[in-house]
């Protein structure tokens, strides 16, 4: 972050009245509005910049650590009182009052770009840390970032950037902000791509790996009356083989000798026997179900190969934001397709099998919402009774329009709560007070 642009913006934001709102939307990034212009601070360490994103969709979760609510709670409707920057330090501060019941508070909202250090700091009016984006100790730097204690201001650099004092118009600067996003959206993209085409290229590996290792119906078929017919020799010849035999050699039906391998927990010839004819009737069942869990896991790979299409052609980093693989701590791995907008948790079902069971278990207050006319994935926004707003639902349906393998051209997606929606087979169902959203793909 260029000081002489800081500092232009540290001008236009000491004209703005009130901070509005404040919030963060992604690990690094802060969306400030002054209720009539929008700005967005990203904090990344290294490469920690401000901009303006004409287009910017909904974040895809909501966050709340410490830091985060005592942002939203200090600062939302703050009243302005100064910003500045810190003489030629890459540190852009806002002097607040938040207005009480019997007092003002005032206090200090500071965004730091100095590199390694990037940091969003609130502190109190006698700067003192409330809270931070990073919490730095002294065992990493000699000016700790710690609540509960003073801030140590920064010395000044000996010699500043000869354009630190560079001014521009606002019209300027609003063109240089937006060109700065546009600029780097292009290689943030592309990274990013990457690494959610890398992930979702090793779960397609790995279906497509576990659909060529699956035994043929054919084969499971054989092994089964194979099975059944070495169970039928070992009970006609009960009173020749020895309790805890594993091996045996007998003659079958036609004279020929024959080695047959006895189950490992089997006792007795006879229990012997009745695990073979267990274990064969199993693989009976396996194989007339061979083909349903093929075609299950075809689906999966259509889905799959759909989704790497869609990811391709996103062309807004948030939107891939929502696509991206969450990591989840200690807990087993989602049977559905699963992302977040706006902290709501949408689930998708992948195959008829999965959008039976996302119907089966979805409450009555969630939100069902399926391509109209059009037999593919059912979606479940999971919000309960909570306010779902009209963007989470048109993001979720761009979403799934997106997510389906099928030609370009319009498409309609029907919505309405979970209740409404009533299943009459498998996955098939019939719906009432729906509402309709329109796409173009």
């Amino acid at each position: 972050m260029k000081l002489w642009l800081l500092k232009n913006i540290a001008r236009l934001l000491n004209n703005q009245d009130i901070i509005y709102s404040i919030r963060r939307i992604d690990d690094n990034l802060f969306k400030l509005d002054f209720n009539n212009k929008v700005f967005f601070f990203d904090m990344t360490r290294g490469n920690s910049r401000i901009f303006i994103a004409p287009d910017f969709s909904l974040p895809s979760k909501i966050y709340q650590a410490p830091f985060d609510v005592m942002l939203e709670r200090i600062c939302t409707r703050s009243k302005i009182i100064s910003c500045g920057i810190d003489g030629d330090n890459r540190i852009l501060r806002f002097c607040c009052e938040q207005g009480g019941a019997y007092k003002n508070t005032r206090f200090f909202l500071q965004f730091e770009f100095t590199g390694r250090y990037t940091n969003a700091i609130l502190l109190d009016n006698e700067l003192v840390v409330v809270e931070a984006l990073k919490h730095i100790h002294l065992d990493r730097s000699f000016r700790e970032v710690k609540v509960g204690k003073t801030l140590i201001p920064l010395s000044q650099p000996e010699n500043p950037p000869e354009e630190s004092t560079k001014d521009i118009s606002d019209e300027a600067l609003f063109e240089l902000l937006e060109a700065e996003y546009i600029r780097t959206l292009q290689n943030k993209l592309m990274i990013k791509k990457e690494i959610i085409r890398t992930s979702l290229a090793k779960k397609l590996e790995k279906l497509q790996n576990t659909l060529s290792s699956l035994p043929k119906e054919s084969e499971l078929m054989d092994e089964a009356d194979q099975l059944s017919v070495q169970a039928n020799i070992v009970l006609a010849n009960l009173n020749k083989i020895r309790n805890f035999s594993k091996e045996i050699i007998l003659e079958d039906f036609n004279g020929t000798s024959l080695t047959i391998f006895l189950p490992p927990k089997s006792r007795t010839p006879q229990e012997a026997a009745n695990m073979m004819f267990e274990k064969s009737k199993k693989l009976k069942r396996k194989a007339k179900n061979t083909h349903i869990e093929i075609q299950n896991i075809k689906e999966k790979i259509l889905f799959l190969k759909a989704e790497m299409d869609y990811m391709q052609n996103i062309s807004s980093l948030q939107d891939l934001l929502i696509l991206e693989p969450k990591k989840e701590r200690n807990k087993a791995p989602s049977k559905y397709q699963v992302f977040f907008i706006d902290g709501f948790k949408i689930s998708i079902g992948r195959n008829r099998f999965e959008n039976q069971s996302l119907l089966e278990e979805a409450r009555a207050d969630d939100v069902w919402l399926h391509i109209r006319d059009v037999a593919s994935a059912h979606m479940i926004i999971h919000c309960g009774k909570a306010k779902l707003s009209e963007e989470v639902v048109a993001k979720a349906g761009e979403i799934l329009v997106g997510m389906y393998s099928i030609q370009k051209g319009d498409f309609s997606v029907d919505y309405t709560r979970r209740r409404f929606v009533k299943i009459t087979q498998g996955s098939n169902v019939i719906y009432s007070k729906h509402q309709s959203l329109h796409y173009r793909k």
